[in-house]
C-alpha cells in the first residue's frame, strides 16, 4: 500500500489522532450539528433557544449554558460549559436515565463548509491512546466509560459492534480497549475522513510564521494549529535510581519470582488484574486518603469489581501495615464481588503503602530492592521485573520555544525536558478560550476534559473559528475574534462562565465523576443512587437554608421514619428547587395564597411529629367509623388537610408536587443503607 504524501500547504494542522482529532476532522469535512426539534431535549430552555437558532456552529454557548448550574438536569460541573451542552445534547440525561431519550442532534453535510486539513499522530493505526499500550496490561480489560459514551459522530460504536459482532451491543457494556482501538481504527474509512489522516508521523519543531505556521519536521505551511495530542502520551519515567530495573530482561509469565507493581491509579490495577493469578505481586503505592486518595476508591463494587476489588486490596494492606481502626473490613463485601475469587490473594499479593525503594542491585535475570516502610522498617524483596505506572502525561515539546511560550503562558527555557502537561497545565486558560494562542486551538485532554463524551464542544469551537476565518461568513460563538489579517489577540470568554463547583469532596478520576453509581441499577425503579456530590450537596444546602434561614418555602418536602437523616435519592426529572428534603424550617402561608392550607399547621413538621399524626387521624377515622378503611388510598390521605404538608407560592404545581411527595415517599420509606453511597430498594 503507498504511503499518502503529505500536502506542502494546508489550512489547518491537526497534531494527534485521538478521538478529539478525529471529530474535529468529521467537521471540517462539511459535516455540522443541528438541533433536531422533533426529537426535543428535556429542558424547556435549552429546547426553545435551540428551535430558534439550531445550528450548532452559530450559538452564543454563554447564553445557552448559563441556567446550567442551578439546573438538576445537567450533572457534571467539572466539564467546561461548552463540552457539556454538545455532551447533553448527544445523550441526554445520560447519566441520570440513560437510554429514555434520543439525541437531539443531527449531523447534515455541507460541502461548502469542508477545510482543508491534516490529522497527524504518531501511532501506528488511528487511535492516539487506545492505539497505545506501553504497559503490560491485558487489552481486554472493560473500559471506564460505557459503549455510548466512546462513539464518535457518523458512525457510532453501537454500529460498529453490530458490523463486526453480528448483534447489538450489550445494556450498559464497558468495551475492552481492543473494542475501542478497533472502532478508533475503522472510523475514518467508515466516514469518510480518510484522506486527512495520517499514522507514524512523528511531528516537531512547529513555529509561527508571519501568516500562519510552518511545521519544520515536515516542511508544512499552515494557517490554523490545533493541538489535540493529549496527556496520556508518556508513562511518568522512574527516577535515575531504578533504571536498572529496566534493564532486567522480563520473565517467562510462569515466573514463581514476584512482579513489582509501583502505582495507586487505574494502570498500575490494570497491571495488578492482567498478571497471572498463580505469579506473586509486590505491590507498592501511595496512601493517603485523607489528601490524596487513589482513584480506585471511586469505582463501584458492582460496575467496576475489578478496579473496586484491587482497592480493597490495597486498603487492608494499608491497615495492616500501618495500622488504624476502621468502622468495618474492607473485604466485608468480598463474596459479592466475583473479582476476589479469581486469585489467592492472601498467597499471591503483598501490599507495601508508602513505601521507598531504598536501593536496587541486578542479579542476572532478576533484581534485589531495599525498601524502607512508612514507619522505618526495611525489607528486602527479589523481583523479576518492575511496572513503573504512577501515571501518564503529555508533551508539547513539538512546539519550539516561543510558541511553547504562547500557549503555556510561561515557559523556563532553562529546563530540558520541559515539563510534562497533565489536565490541569492548561485548563485555567482553556476556562477563559480554546484558542490558546492566536490561530492556536487546544482540543480534547488537554483542556482538562479527558473524556471522549466532553471532547465534542471543544471540537465545535475550533471548527467553528476555523470557518469563520476561512469563509468569513457565520455569527460568533460569543465575544469577537479577529481574523489572522488583523492584530492578533485571544477571544475573551467563548465558552460561558465555569459553573461553580463548590466544596464538594471529588475524588480525581482521570475525568470520570460517576464512577461510585451503578448505571444499570438507574433503570430499576426500587433502586436508588446516592453520589457523594449529592450527599455533599445536601450538607450545603441543610447548613445554608434549613438551619439559618428563618422562613424557608420549600417546594416539596420530604423525610424518612424515626428522623433519620436526609439524603438526596429522588427521580432525576425534578429540577432540584423541588427536591430538597425540608425538616425544621418554620412557614408561613402567604396571605394570597392559591392552594389549600390548613391554619392549624403552619409549619413543616418533623418525621416523627407527621408520622405520628397521620397514624392518630387514621385511629380517630376508625372510631368515627369502624367500617372505613383505616389505610385510604395515598390519593385520598392527600386530600386529607390533617396529614398533608403545606404547598404553597407554586400553586400551578401543587399537583405535581403533590404527586411527587407520595411516589418518592413511597421508595424512600422501603429502603435501607449500604456503606459506599448506595440506597436500594427492600422491596
Amino acid at each position: 500500500m503507498a504511503v499518502k504524501a503529505l500536502p506542502a500547504h494546508v489550512d489547518t494542522v491537526i497534531v494527534g489522532n485521538g478521538p478529539s482529532a478525529l471529530i474535529l476532522s468529521f467537521i471540517l469535512h462539511g459535516n455540522t450539528p443541528f438541533y433536531n426539534p422533533t426529537s426535543p431535549h428535556p429542558d424547556p430552555i435549552l429546547h426553545k433557544k435551540l428551535s430558534e437558532s439550531p445550528c450548532l456552529l452559530d450559538v452564543d454557548v454563554y447564553d445557552l449554558t448559563a441556567h446550567f448550574a442551578a439546573s438538576r438536569l445537567f450533572n457534571s460541573s467539572q466539564a467546561l460549559p461548552i463540552n457539556v451542552l454538545l455532551d447533553t445534547l448527544i445523550r441526554p440525561l445520560a447519566d441520570t436515565v440513560p437510554e429514555e431519550y434520543n439525541t437531539c442532534l443531527e449531523w447534515r453535510l455541507e460541502p461548502g463548509k469542508k477545510v482543508p486539513h491534516v490529522v497527524l499522530g504518531d501511532t501506528a493505526q488511528v487511535g492516539g491512546q487506545w492505539a497505545d499500550n506501553p504497559v503490560s496490561a491485558s487489552w481486554d480489560i472493560g473500559a471506564l466509560s460505557y459503549a455510548e459514551m466512546l462513539s464518535l459522530p457518523g458512525y457510532s460504536f453501537e454500529e460498529h459492534y453490530k458490523k463486526t459482532r453480528d448483534g447489538a451491543v450489550p445494556k450498559f457494556h464497558r468495551p475492552t480497549r481492543r473494542e475501542v482501538a478497533g472502532y478508533l481504527a475503522a472510523y475514518s474509512e467508515e466516514t469518510g475522513i480518510q484522506d486527512s489522516v495520517y499514522t507514524n508521523v512523528e511531528v516537531g519543531t512547529i513555529r509561527r510564521l508571519h501568516a500562519g505556521f510552518h511545521v519544520g519536521s515536515h516542511n508544512i505551511t499552515c494557517r490554523h494549529l490545533v493541538l489535540a495530542s493529549g496527556i496520556f502520551s508518556n508513562l511518568i519515567p522512574p527516577r535515575p535510581s531504578l533504571l536498572p530495573l529496566h534493564a532486567v530482561p522480563r520473565p517467562n509469565v510462569l515466573s514463581d519470582v514476584p512482579l513489582l507493581v509501583v502505582g495507586s491509579g487505574f494502570t498500575a490495577a490494570d497491571v495488578i488484574i492482567s498478571t497471572p493469578a498463580n505469579r506473586k505481586i509486590i505491590h507498592i503505592f501511595k496512601w493517603d486518603p485523607e489528601n490524596r486518595p487513589s482513584p480506585l476508591r471511586a469505582c463501584h463494587p458492582r460496575a467496576y469489581p475489578e478496579y473496586a476489588g484491587v482497592y480493597r486490596r490495597m486498603k487492608l494492606a494499608a491497615k495492616q501495615v500501618l495500622g488504624g481502626s476502621g468502622n468495618s473490613s474492607p473485604l466485608r463485601r468480598r463474596k459479592s464481588n466475583p473479582f476476589f475469587a479469581e486469585r489467592d490473594w492472601d498467597n499471591f499479593y503483598e501490599g507495601l503503602p508508602n513505601t521507598y525503594i531504598k536501593d536496587v542491585a541486578v542479579s542476572g535475570e532478576t533484581a534485589y530492592v531495599s525498601l524502607e516502610i512508612g514507619d522505618g522498617t526495611m525489607l528486602q524483596r527479589q523481583i523479576s521485573n518492575m511496572e513503573y505506572v504512577i501515571g501518564r502525561r503529555g508533551s508539547l515539546n513539538y512546539l519550539d520555544n516561543s510558541l511553547a511560550r504562547e500557549v503555556l503562558g510561561t515557559l523556563d527555557e532553562t529546563m530540558n525536558p520541559r515539563p510534562a502537561i497533565s489536565g490541569p497545565t492548561l485548563r485555567s486558560r482553556a476556562e477563559k478560550s480554546l484558542e490558546l494562542a492566536p490561530g492556536v486551538f487546544a482540543i480534547g485532554s488537554l483542556t482538562g476534559d479527558s473524556l471522549i463524551r466532553f471532547a465534542y464542544g471543544g471540537c465545535v469551537f475550533a471548527a467553528r473559528e476555523i470557518m469563520r476565518r476561512t469563509d468569513s461568513t457565520a455569527a460568533t460563538i460569543g465575544s469577537a475574534v479577529h481574523s489572522p489579517s488583523e492584530a492578533p489577540s485571544i477571544p475573551t470568554v467563548p465558552l460561558g462562565d465555569q459553573p461553580e463547583t463548590g466544596h464538594l469532596d471529588i475524588v480525581s478520576t482521570n475525568g470520570h465523576s460517576d464512577l461510585h453509581l451503578h448505571r444499570a441499577m438507574r433503570s430499576l425503579s426500587t433502586d436508588r443512587e446516592i453520589s457523594h456530590m449529592g450527599q455533599a450537596l445536601l450538607r450545603t444546602l441543610y447548613k445554608h437554608l434549613f438551619l439559618r434561614a428563618p422562613k424557608v418555602s420549600p417546594a416539596l418536602s420530604l423525610f424518612l421514619p424515626n428522623d433519620t437523616q436526609p439524603f438526596l435519592s429522588l427521580p432525576c426529572h425534578l429540577p432540584l428547587p423541588l427536591l430538597i428534603i425540608q425538616l425544621k424550617a418554620r412557614t408561613k402561608a402567604p396571605k394570597n395564597a392559591s392552594s389549600p392550607f390548613d391554619e392549624r399547621h403552619k409549619y413543616i413538621p418533623r418525621p416523627s411529629t407527621l408520622y405520628t399524626r397521620r397514624k392518630k387521624c387514621r385511629q380517630e377515622d376508625k372510631e368515627q367509623d369502624p367500617e372505613r378503611n383505616a389505610y385510604p388510598a395515598e390519593e385520598d390521605e392527600l386530600q386529607d388537610s390533617r396529614v398533608r404538608p403545606a404547598f404553597f407560592e407554586v400553586p400551578e404545581l401543587s399537583a405535581l408536587l403533590a404527586k411527587s411527595f407520595f411516589n418518592a415517599r413511597g421508595a424512600v420509606e422501603n429502603v435501607g443503607y449500604e456503606a459506599g453511597g448506595v440506597v436500594r430498594g427492600k422491596g
